[in-house]
C-alpha cells in the first residue's frame, strides 16, 4: 500500500508510516480475536478508530498525528 504525504519532511514521513503500520497490525490483531460479546468488541474498535487521528492544525487538513 503506497501512502504519499507531500507536505511532510522525509523523516516525519517515515515515522508516520512506521506508526501507521504498527496501528494497522494492532487493529488486525484485535479483529482476529474471538470475542464473547461482538457488540463490546465493535464499540471498542469504533471508539479506538475515532480517537486514532487528529489534525495537526485546523487549517491544515492534510496533517495527522496519532493520539
Amino acid at each position: 500500500m503506497d501512502i504519499f504525504f507531500t507536505n511532510l519532511k522525509e523523516e516525519k514521513h517515515k515515522l508516520l508510516i512506521k506508526n501507521l503500520t504498527k496501528e494497522i497490525e494492532y487493529l488486525d490483531y484485535l479483529i482476529s480475536l474471538h470475542s464473547d460479546s461482538e457488540i463490546k468488541c465493535n464499540k471498542f474498535l469504533n471508539d479506538y478508530s475515532n480517537s486514532l487521528f487528529t489534525p495537526l492544525h485546523e487549517e491544515d487538513s492534510a496533517g495527522v498525528i496519532l493520539n
